[in-house]
């Protein structure tokens, strides 16, 4: 080295400016993580020794030195920002996190990677919350930059965003209309008071939020959660509780890519529990109101069309019903035939939650007449009650308070049936309970009834629905592991993680849910996240009023 011939001079790397970091709190949400951070140009540090002048080094050797050290400055600033990053995470897995200021760097070079942290780079798709994405790429190409250095212009500030902040993002702009050139405009006009940087601002909506996340974000998240959990729980569905512990450990929490199928189907693909939620939020979509014999029309055709991906018997029973021309209040499956209160009212009901949000007696009727199209068993219109009560409960601003939730939810369950609410009030001591402990007096819950499988979650209502908000309650701002709880004991673990993903994803919004698994969903090539998004959107827009 230029400053070490001897081979036993050191030193110690500095940083030459420490980033600054607030926490800033925004009402009713989480608070608002500010990183600034002025990383280090790239231009040669000094070396001792080694500079004639300020402007003039004495070796090549010297000069060459002096720009590793800046190179090593730079890229240390940032990692020391990324692990600070890194460590808000920790602490908040959905943290509010914005990078910002001058980095030096345009978005491909080493510093600004760094601490963005790309999902390629990781290699890991599990770590997607993790990255930071760039708003100004949304600026077209033309008037992206921040500074002109000899008549070239260059984008060196940033504004990085973690991706759960991404919902309040509005829009971005670059004021670059008199910008000048930081070289040529300094020489001319000595001790100008205007900067060489452009002012980058952005926008965010926190005014109408709930709980820190937009409610269009957890309309959308509530959809695509019922089918990533759908989808996810459909791959084991029947398989045994170890079984699917193994698999959702792998699949959500440590990264390992599933190559399995179920029959012809790989993982991505949702089952009818989502279908025919997707099928009730079209129809409102289209009649611009719940009619629930367009509704049946919807459930009969994509059963005469051999659209329909798994179903259960009550359900099959009643589309040849109303494919015989039965009214759609005449078609349900009574007890004790097929029916038998299974979960089949209850996985769909959902997007009732959304319909009607702010109406519990509205949103009652709808989740009762919805269901007994199918089942004309008040334990599934009492389980179908209970998914759309939770629904719209996780759409509150409020915080959830267990004891609170459940007790409301089984208010509203015994206005159609005893049993279940009965239940709901029992589960609010389950809660404290670990999993392997709760599992079975949960699947035990409301009686014998009903139990095809031999171990985990029967499709029996009582205990599905319970299982499904025991998951949600237990990580109520946490997807992953609300899903991950669902399947984990095994069973109908489609139906459970649907149910639970459905009111995970209103209380966490879509971009909680990961994009590694929102990026494969699929309904036989039809029906992808981009065209379920647009779904969600679509009832937003309609209901947003309300």
């Amino acid at each position: 080295m230029a400053v070490s011939d001897d081979g036993d001079a050191s030193s110690a790397v500095e940083w030459d400016r420490p980033f600054l970091y607030a926490a800033i709190d925004v009402g009713d949400g989480p608070p608002l993580h500010v990183i600034n951070l002025h990383l280090r140009a790239p231009r040669a540090a000094f070396i001792p020794d080694q500079k004639s002048s300020s402007h003039s080094w004495r070796t090549m050797s010297g000069w060459a030195e002096g720009f590793f050290l800046a190179t090593v400055k730079r890229t240390g600033q940032a990692l020391e920002a990324r692990l600070f990053i890194d460590r808000l995470f920790d602490a908040e897995p959905n943290a509010h996190i914005v990078v910002c200021g001058d980095f030096n760097a345009d978005d491909h070079e080493t510093p600004v990677r760094t601490i963005r942290g790309d999902e390629e780079d990781a290699g890991n798709p599990h770590l997607t919350l993790r990255t930071l994405v760039p708003l100004d790429r949304s600026v077209a190409d033309s008037r992206r930059f921040s500074v002109v250095h000899h008549g070239r212009p260059q984008m060196l500030d940033h504004l990085l965003v973690s991706r759960p902040l991404l919902g309040w993002y509005r829009g971005i702009e670059i004021h670059n209309e008199a910008l000048g050139d930081e070289l040529i405009t300094s020489h001319a006009v000595h001790g100008s008071p205007e900067s060489f940087h452009a002012p980058v601002v952005a926008e965010f909506a926190f005014a109408g939020s709930n709980d820190g996340r937009p409610l269009e974000s957890r309309f959308v998240g509530c959809l695509i959660g019922q089918c990533v959990g759908d989808a996810v729980g459909f791959m084991v569905e029947g398989y045994p509780p170890d079984s699917c512990r193994q698999y959702a450990d792998g699949v959500l929490l440590q990264g390992l890519q599933f190559e399995g199928r179920r029959g012809a189907f790989a993982l991505g693909q949702y089952s009818d529990d989502s279908q025919l939620a997707r099928e009730l939020m079209a129809s409102f979509v289209d009649r611009r109101s719940f009619d629930p014999a367009d509704y049946a029309r919807r459930i009969a055709a994509i059963f005469a069309e051999n659209r329909i991906v798994g179903y259960g018997r009550a359900t099959a029973d009643a589309a040849q019903r109303l494919l015989a021309g039965a009214p759609w209040h005449a078609a349900g499956t009574p007890p004790p035939n097929a029916s038998n209160g299974s979960n089949g009212s209850a996985m769909r009901a959902g997007p009732v939650g959304l319909m009607f949000r702010n109406d519990a007696d509205t949103r009652i009727a709808a989740a009762h007449d919805q269901g007994r199209i199918t089942h004309a068993d008040p334990r599934c219109s009492a389980g179908a009650v209970a998914i759309a009560g939770a629904v719209a409960l996780a759409l509150s601003s409020e915080a959830v308070e267990p004891s609170e939730f459940l007790d409301r939810l089984a208010g509203w369950a015994s206005e159609i049936e005893p049993v279940l609410a009965g239940v709901l009030l029992d589960l609010v001591g389950w809660l404290g309970l670990p999993l392997e402990r709760a599992a079975p007096l949960i699947a035990a819950a409301g009686g014998p009834d009903f139990r095809d499988v031999d171990e985990g979650i029967s499709p029996y209502v009582v205990p599905s629905v319970a299982w499904s908000l025991y998951a949600f309650l237990r990580h109520p701002e946490d997807f992953v592991r609300a899903i991950h709880t669902a399947v984990s004991v095994g069973g109908d673990a489609d139906t459970t993680a649907a149910m639970t993903g459905a009111i995970a994803g209103a209380r966490c919004g879509v971009e909680s849910i990961p994009a590694f698994l929102v990026g494969r969903l699929t309904d036989r090539g039809t029906w992808e996240a981009g065209k379920l998004a647009g779904l969600a959107r679509a009832l937003w827009q309609i209901v947003r009023e309300d």
